[in-house]
């Protein structure tokens, strides 16, 4: 199957979702790329193209694109299959926020942490699987590998210095791997979630015209599974791992307005996403033989994870302006080519040689124990299936011989061993006779040479007919054989065309016994002298003459490349700033106020919104500690109780029955059946709770980082 593409429109109004996009269906989208339509006598340019897709998002939530496009990893990640997905586009398009969206709110939280918060649902309902998850976080900026895991102010400290401190890619037994890349061990959502927050804030991000936020480098977040399941008889251990891929956005400088640092940040990125278009490129054409993954860091890393026995995915994210139409149908083109790259998912585990050996044992004892009474039941006596010994071989070869000297009707099948030994005799006796024939043909082949050197106006041809039967052994055999016959024929030089026909029609089946004319006759001809055939002799010969030496044909591959340039439509248009006279500033209270009304609306918000949430996250687990709390008060309560009435039937002397079963009233049955019941009870809100803690955190995150951009004003 080929890679999944979905894409994603970033929305807008409504209007220009009108202009721009047709959306037929929600797998078909129509691009219109005239904006100002004019009506023209002739006019043969293609203007509306068509795109299918897996499924096409516009204003849907950031739930249900997880579900549609990346919870199957998760469920197959813990099965052994390896996963990838990646967002691609231009920048602004809102990949990172597909990707991540931690600093939106809640609700708006991407593919990872709703990755990370399945993962460990499906370890939690799958009890009796043993998971280990480890987690890695690196950024590729300016075509060098970042751990993002690690202390990036004492990181870039050295790194002014030289780049001996940046990661390295290596690779074993065809394995791609970084060295030292630091993989946190986590056991729970909480520890993986801080993990995931930790590399966040150490991305490398900066903000030009088209985006405060833009990512300028590209971003790969990895989860690792070891999962062993007790289950299992083989003892088979699984191995996977999902990439999360965040590229960096192609840029125009024209249309961001960068310079200096950001313009080199800038040729790094749209270099590396022309290596990863090549890169899909060469794996779409099912002729290429090579595959340019070591043209960037980002391939190479991704060598093993794009298509192949990796189960990959690609959303595809594209502004709905026309001003950005060229860059559209770009990422739309990039995407199409994706499908065409063939997905074979397969398992990785690795199996206990001991459990399997362990198993092959009771198995063989098993099936020998089923033969012995297969043959007891039809009489067939102690029959021996071990390996046969050298005076077996030789009785065995003594009857093979006298099977083929008819001295007797059958031979006698008993098991499979028996009979891999008859076919090694025949193996064996036909070998002898090949060498024997192959003898014969040399001998005469010479006295053909020999034949033909003395009149060079004829053709010996020979013709040969033999048949034996050979064998050894101790005791002696009998081989039967034919000797061979050899005829040589002269004719007259006025029958040298028709035999040339006659020869040019021969259909050659064994050019291992063509003997070639000698002489001074022309060997290109095709003309030759034809000896009568004798009809006694069993072996059909065919004749030929030595034809002109066919020459070989070069088989020419040409590769077209095609370059396309496409030009800026982007519009530069002047911001207009208007200027306000006022007397006396105000002060940051004020300032403040007026911002979050004006200005800084919606990030007010987005605060006012994740804060709302926080409260009522925290009452609701609130509200689960209490009853948690009182069923462990009640069971306490009628723990006590239950012990107090044991206290007094064994003061009474009433502890064991005649047979030695513990005595129970009929109070104490209904107490323990009491304690039973809270305690079903408490296992399932005790799991609410746990998750309704994670989510509080989250949601603390979100606050805390929603906060820092109300206050920055961005």
């Amino acid at each position: 199957m080929p890679i999944t593409v979905f894409l994603r429109v970033k929305p807008s109004s409504q209007t220009d979702l009108k202009e721009l996009l047709y959306l037929e269906d929600d797998q078909t989208v129509q691009i219109d790329s005239c904006e100002h339509k004019t009506v023209v006598p002739v006019n043969n340019q293609i203007l509306a193209m068509d795109y299918k897709f897996a499924k096409i998002f516009c204003h849907n939530s950031q739930e249900e694109i997880y579900h549609v496009t990346a919870s199957n990893l998760i469920k197959n990640a813990l099965t052994g299959i390896n996963g990838t997905i990646m967002c691609y586009g231009q920048t602004g398009a809102g990949k990172t926020y597909t990707m991540s969206g931690l600093s939106q709110m809640y609700v708006d939280r991407g593919i990872i942490p709703r990755s990370l918060e399945h993962l460990f649902d499906e370890i939690r309902k799958r009890s009796m699987l043993s998971a280990t998850v480890k987690l890695s976080y690196i950024e590729i900026y300016n075509e060098q590998i970042i751990d993002l895991l690690t202390d990036i102010s004492s990181y870039k400290a050295t790194c002014k210095q030289s780049t001996f401190n940046y990661l390295q890619i290596a690779e074993s037994n065809d394995e791609v791997y970084i060295k030292e890349l630091n993989c946190s061990t986590v056991h729970n959502l909480e520890e993986a979630l801080t993990i995931l927050f930790e590399g966040e804030l150490n991305r490398t991000v900066a903000s030009h015209a088209l985006n405060h936020f833009s990512s300028r480098a590209h971003a790969v977040f990895t989860i690792y599974l070891t999962v062993i399941d007790p289950m299992d008889s083989n003892g088979c251990t699984r191995f996977s791992k999902v990439h999360y891929v965040d590229l960096a956005g192609s840029e125009r400088l024209k249309g961001t307005q960068t310079t200096d640092k950001l313009c080199k940040e800038a040729a790094y990125i749209n270099r590396s996403l022309t290596f990863l278009e090549q890169t899909i490129l060469a794996l779409s054409d099912p002729t290429r033989g090579y595959i340019p993954y070591r043209q960037s860091k980002l391939t190479h890393f991704l060598k093993n994870s794009i298509g192949g026995r990796c189960e990959t995915v690609l959303i595809a994210n594209i502004w709905n302006k026309y001003m950005f139409l060229n860059e559209t149908l770009s990422t739309l083109r990039f995407a199409n080519r994706a499908m065409s790259i063939p997905c074979k998912p397969e398992v990785n585990q690795m199996c206990d040689s001991r459990a399997i050996i362990k198993k092959l044992k009771i198995s063989n004892d098993n099936l020998l124990q089923e033969l012995l009474m297969y043959d007891t039941l039809n009489n067939r006596g102690q029959i021996n299936y071990e390996a046969l010994t050298e005076k077996q071989k030789c009785r065995l070869r003594n009857s093979v011989v006298k099977y083929l000297n008819n001295e007797v009707k059958d031979l006698e099948i008993i098991n499979l061993q028996q009979l891999k030994e008859i076919f090694h005799v025949f193996k064996q006796i036909n070998t002898s006779l090949q060498a024997q024939l192959d003898e014969t043909k040399e001998q005469l082949s010479r006295q053909s040479d020999y034949t033909g050197s003395r009149s060079p106006t004829t053709v010996a041809v020979s013709t040969i007919s033999s048949s034996s039967r050979s064998g050894g052994t101790a005791q002696g055999s009998k081989i039967a054989s034919s000797n061979s016959n050899i005829s040589t024929t002269k004719r007259q030089a006025n029958n040298e065309t028709n035999l040339g026909k006659s020869t040019q029609n021969t259909n050659f089946k064994d050019k291992s016994l063509i003997v070639n004319p000698v002489g001074e006759l022309d060997a290109s001809s095709g003309r030759g002298f034809l000896p009568p055939i004798d009809q006694n002799v069993g072996d059909k010969f065919s004749f030929m003459t030595d034809g002109a030496v066919l020459q070989a044909k070069r088989k020419e591959q040409k590769q077209l490349v095609d370059n396309d340039k496409t030009k800026d439509l982007i519009t530069n248009e002047p911001i207009n700033t208007g200027n306000s006279n006022l007397s006396s500033p105000p002060n940051k209270y004020e300032a403040f106020e007026e911002f979050k009304r004006e200005p800084g609306s919606e990030l007010f918000s987005i605060y006012q919104e994740n804060k709302k949430l926080l409260e009522e996250k925290r009452k609701q687990g609130l509200n689960l500690a209490k009853e948690i709390n009182q069923i462990k008060s009640k069971v306490d309560e009628i723990q006590i109780q239950l012990n107090k009435s044991k206290s007094e039937r064994e003061a009474q002397g009433l502890i064991q029955t005649v047979e030695h079963e513990p005595i129970i009233t009929e109070d104490e049955y209904n107490l323990i059946k009491q304690i039973q019941m809270f305690k079903d009870n408490y296992k399932a809100i005790y799991p609410e709770w746990l998750k309704i803690k994670e989510v509080i955190n989250y949601c603390r995150y979100m606050l805390d980082e929603s906060q820092k951009r109300l206050i920055q004003g961005n």
